[in-house]
């Protein structure tokens, strides 16, 4: 069954992904860690869902437009909002292209098993 991010508890939200920032797995280390970090654990919660091609796409495109509002909320000038902008495009266009690898495709993960120990956070 398909699960959405919304359907989590506010605590299996704040567990998931805790203790590594973005990027999943062993990858993580190669992923740039900016002002995005919420928006990256949405977005790994999704890629580690899994799912099909819409999935994938759906995934990548919600996480840019979390970052597009990150950067829109972020209280700098301008000229730093356009910085940050051009890190979300270039990111996106990053994970578009090198997240099928990332991704489980496939059949959908059930919530345990994409919660892992944070399913049962209290």
């Amino acid at each position: 069954m398909k699960t959405h991010w919304s359907q989590l508890t506010k605590e299996q939200q704040e567990c998931f992904g805790i203790d590594r920032g973005c990027g999943a797995g062993k990858t993580w280390f190669l992923i740039p860690q900016f002002i995005f970090r919420a928006d990256c654990k949405i977005h790994d919660y999704y890629y580690k869902r899994g799912g099909n091609f819409f999935d994938f796409v759906y995934s990548n495109v919600m996480f840019y437009a979390y970052m597009l509002k990150d950067v829109a909320d972020y209280p700098h000038k301008p000229h730093k909002k356009l910085l940050y902008f051009n890190m979300a495009t270039l990111y996106f266009i990053a994970v578009s292209v090198f997240g099928v690898f990332c991704f489980n495709w496939g059949k959908y993960r059930d919530i345990k098993e994409v919660l892992g120990e944070c399913y049962y956070a209290e």
